[in-house]
């Protein structure tokens, strides 16, 4: 079966919903959601996972993810869907918004704890690397991870100024 097909199914599922309040943001979402069916959940879920991506209670790839795993815990499969809405959605991290302030604070004190590693300069460092250990901080699980990599970019740029053609050699010459 080819991946278009799984996600033409997707469209099609969502479109049967009657959900109709998309944003046009949702697409790695829906992706996301299109990787699910029909291996990990059943129609049922799919539509449900649908409807709260567009009502905007699923903002992030990660909640995607968390419900998943959440259902096979749970053994939701077909068309069913869970009983137990209150748990799916604490589980999936709806309605928990994690504020720009916390975002800094968290990356503030990443920065401190890496403080070392940061004074050898932009070019020893590998800034996907550094975010990758970041993002794995339990305060930012629920975190827009977009805005989450733009803050730690800034904080870097902050911390080392804006990048130089020197930077650029020297990352060359590693």
């Amino acid at each position: 079966k080819k991946k278009g097909d799984t996600h033409a199914k997707v469209l099609k599922l969502v479109i049967a919903s009657g959900t109709t309040s998309f944003k046009g943001d949702e697409s790695s979402l829906f992706i996301a959601l299109a990787g699910m069916v029909p291996k990990k959940i059943g129609n049922g879920m799919a539509i449900k996972i649908a409807e709260m991506i567009g009502n905007r209670k699923f903002t992030g790839t990660n909640q995607i993810k968390e419900a998943a795993t959440y259902l096979k815990k749970e053994k939701v499969t077909g068309e069913d869907v869970v009983d137990n809405v209150e748990a799916f959605e604490k589980a999936t991290g709806v309605g928990i918004e994690v504020s720009n302030e916390e975002i800094s604070k968290i990356i503030a004190e990443y920065m401190k704890d890496i403080d070392a590693q940061l004074a050898k300069g932009r070019p020893a460092n590998k800034v996907g690397a550094l975010f990758g250990k970041l993002s794995k901080n339990a305060g930012l699980k629920w975190a827009d991870k977009k805005v989450t990599k733009t803050m730690f970019e800034t904080a870097l740029d902050n911390y080392w100024g804006e990048e130089s053609e020197a930077d650029l050699e020297a990352a060359k010459a590693l």
